[in-house]
């Protein structure tokens, strides 16, 4: 995440009355020590995103979950490793299915779940044994 994107996100939530829980990457700690003075005492910050290396032009999406039945993506634009704040956009999402999948991916390890098809592979295919 971008340290401007960082920055609304920790002066948003560094004022919250109840707990707030915020997972970054590793690439973010040094961004981190720079706002730690927004942190309210309600804030606690993991680092469970390993650092890895990112497309220069890309979309990433921030969650924010205000509670167990709602969610609120941030979407920042990146275009030549530059973020392009005129792009950046924000998706309040209320389907507690939606938020209980989200959750769910990112407490199990970080990883997408695996979605199957019921549909059968083409004769010929290399997935169809027979």
């Amino acid at each position: 995440m971008s340290p401007q994107v960082l920055r609304l996100v920790i002066d948003a939530l560094g004022r919250s009355r109840r707990f707030v829980r915020i997972v970054l990457n590793e690439a973010n700690r040094a961004d981190l020590a720079d706002l730690s003075g927004l942190l309210g005492p309600n804030v606690r910050v993991q680092f469970r995103f390993p650092t890895r290396p990112l497309p220069k032009t890309r979309l990433a999406h921030t969650f924010v979950f205000p509670s167990d039945r709602e969610v609120f993506i941030v979407n920042s634009f990146y275009r030549d490793g530059d973020f392009v704040p005129e792009k950046h956009q924000g998706l309040w999402v209320g389907d507690m299915d939606f938020v209980r999948i989200q959750l769910e991916a990112m407490l199990d390890g970080l990883e997408a779940p695996i979605v199957r098809t019921t549909r059968k592979p083409r004769r010929g295919s290399p997935y169809n044994p027979y």
